[in-house]
C-alpha cells in the first residue's frame, strides 16, 4: 500500500465501524424512512488527488463508505444513487445484505422511527395538541 493511501484506509476502517454499530445513526443504526427501511448515503474525498466518490439511497449495501470508495476508484462517475448505485455495487462486488430486513435494523432505530411517526401524526391530525401557549 502506498503511504499516500494510508489516510484513506484509516478513515474507511473507522467509518465502517460506525456503520456496523447499531447505536450510531449510520448504516445499521440509521433512522428509518417513512416506509420503515434504511436508505444510506456516504461520500469520500481525497483532497490531494481531488478524487471523490459518493452514493445515496442505497438499501442493500453493507458498508456504503466502501461503495463510495469503489465509485471513487473504479467508476467514471463521482456520484451514484438509487438503482444506479445498487447496480454498480453488484457489478463491483461490494458486500451486500439480502434486502433491508436482513440489514439488521436496530431496535433503537425501529423505536425511534415509531415515535417520530406518532409525533408527526399527532401534529398533523391534532395541531392544537402540539401548540405551545
Amino acid at each position: 500500500m502506498k503511504n499516500e493511501e494510508l489516510h484513506i484506509v484509516i478513515i474507511l476502517v473507522q467509518v465502517r465501524e460506525l456503520e456496523t454499530n447499531p447505536f450510531f445513526n449510520s448504516g445499521r443504526g440509521s433512522a428509518l424512512t417513512e416506509k420503515g427501511i434504511v436508505e444510506m448515503e456516504a461520500s469520500i474525498m481525497d483532497g490531494k488527488g481531488r478524487q471523490r466518490g459518493a452514493v445515496s439511497n442505497v438499501t442493500t449495501v453493507k458498508n456504503p463508505i466502501s461503495l463510495a470508495r469503489l465509485v471513487k476508484d473504479k467508476s467514471p462517475h463521482s456520484y451514484l444513487a438509487f438503482s444506479g448505485a445498487e447496480a454498480f455495487a453488484k457489478k463491483a462486488s461490494a458486500k451486500l445484505v439480502r434486502g433491508n430486513a436482513s440489514h439488521g435494523i436496530s431496535d433503537a432505530s425501529a423505536v425511534s422511527s415509531r415515535e417520530a411517526r406518532i409525533l408527526a401524526e399527532d401534529a398533523f391530525f391534532h395541531p392544537s395538541m402540539m401548540s405551545v401557549s
